[in-house]
């Protein structure tokens, strides 16, 4: 056992945030540096944790990874023996928290709905699960996190031993161990959860402060949860509160009262944009009748329209006066465009974007009576607009 822990302070004691150490080895990559110390205290990444951060000698650590036998760190400058090392705590023991946390949970989807864990990624702020089931609902996740945060509440140790991977069988894991030593890491919650694990944890769960399950998706005939823990819920419950505060008196109404609002504008919002594009409709088909026709066709330009409108309007013209029209309008500082040929007529609109793309900068697309698309010209100056105007018209003549 002695080799498994060696150097590995993170192991000896958890809230450690500073020691000193030497260099063993380093390993250069360009301009990054991999360094392998006598001692250290930065978890490397692994079991879903991510890798501490930190400096050292004031340099900060990038990454820390453990392989060929050693914990070996990131840095992006050359370092001396003796290293210094200094940890980033809040984002350790946030860590240490969502870590704790997804045991009190993972052990509780497994002993109250007999559901495993298949793997878990513990986030910058959330936490995510994914689970051995093909669904699940949000009545038993309830349940699930209200008595998660009743093992919270209740302050049980949370104790980490080393035992004889012979003698585990006979323990009452969560999960079986896959692991080749002949010494396994366990970690147990008292009367809660006992499994293998090589990360890190809070020594009580009430440290863990609060488990919130924001929701789930279906992903590979699995479904994956996720929730906020510790500190990360603090601060989610902090912004929840701040973002309602601002509604309300947006709204008008208590926080009670919120959602009902929501519903009844996102109702009315959708009852005036119905109306809005009828009217839009109505405009657009005035605008066609009175369009300036020539004897070809024509080329209409805008700055008004959405991409709705400027097909709308380009069918609309093109039906009603039964000639060619080119429509092109600024949307969102980009220029689209839409050609619109009538029904017979002995021409294919995608030719003219064919033989002018390059020109004027045109991609696009569809059927021979109806392409649209987009041009990658900066403004339209008034000799380009002459110039499409002309090969337009030569084109449909």
């Amino acid at each position: 056992m002695d080799s498994l822990l060696k150097g590995k302070k993170y192991y000896q004691d958890a809230y450690l945030t500073e020691c000193r150490s030497q260099i063993k080895d380093l390993k250069k990559e360009g301009e990054h540096h991999w360094y392998l110390l006598d001692e250290t205290i930065f978890y490397p990444e692994g079991g879903g944790q991510n890798p501490d951060r930190g400096t050292i000698n004031g340099i900060s650590v990038e990454d820390v990874q453990e392989k060929d036998g050693g914990v070996w760190h990131l840095l992006n400058s050359k370092i001396d023996s003796p290293a210094n090392l200094l940890l980033d705590w809040p984002y350790r023991y946030g860590n240490m928290q969502q870590h704790t946390g997804q045991h009190i949970l993972s052990a509780l989807l497994h002993s109250t709905l007999d559901i495993g864990t298949v793997s878990v990624h513990l986030g910058e702020r959330d936490t995510l699960i994914e689970l051995d089931c093909a669904d699940i609902s949000a009545e038993q996740l309830k349940i699930v996190e209200n008595e998660a945060n009743r093992i919270v509440r209740a302050a049980l140790p949370v104790e980490a031993k080393w035992e004889d991977a012979g003698d585990v069988e006979e323990m009452n894991l969560r999960r079986a161990v896959k692991n080749e030593s002949h010494i396994l890491r366990l970690i147990g919650i008292e009367n809660c959860d006992l499994i293998g694990c090589g990360g890190t944890h809070v020594k009580n769960t009430a440290e863990v402060g609060c488990v919130k399950i924001l929701g789930f998706e279906k992903i590979r005939n699995h479904v994956r949860i996720k929730a906020v823990i510790g500190e990360a819920a603090l601060d989610y419950f902090s912004k929840l509160h701040e973002n309602s505060e601002k509604i309300k008196p947006l709204l008008s109404s208590s926080l009670e009262d919120t959602p009902e609002k929501i519903v009844a504008l996102l109702e009315e919002s959708r009852e005036l944009g119905k109306k809005a594009r009828s009217t839009s409709k109505k405009w657009l088909d005035l605008l066609a009748r009175e369009a300036i026709v020539a004897d070809d066709g024509a080329v209409y330009f805008s700055v008004e329209f959405d991409n709705e409108e400027l097909l709308h309007f380009a069918r609309t013209w093109c039906e009603y006066h039964e000639k060619p029209i080119i429509v092109i309008a600024e949307i969102n500082q980009k220029l689209r465009f839409a050609i619109t040929l009538p029904a017979g007529y002995n021409k294919n609109a995608n030719d003219f974007v064919k033989d002018h793309g390059k020109a004027f900068a045109m991609r696009g697309g569809g059927n021979p009576l109806m392409v649209q698309g987009q041009m990658s010209i900066d403004s339209l100056s008034e000799e380009i607009k002459q110039k499409i105007k002309q090969e337009f018209l030569n084109f449909v003549h």
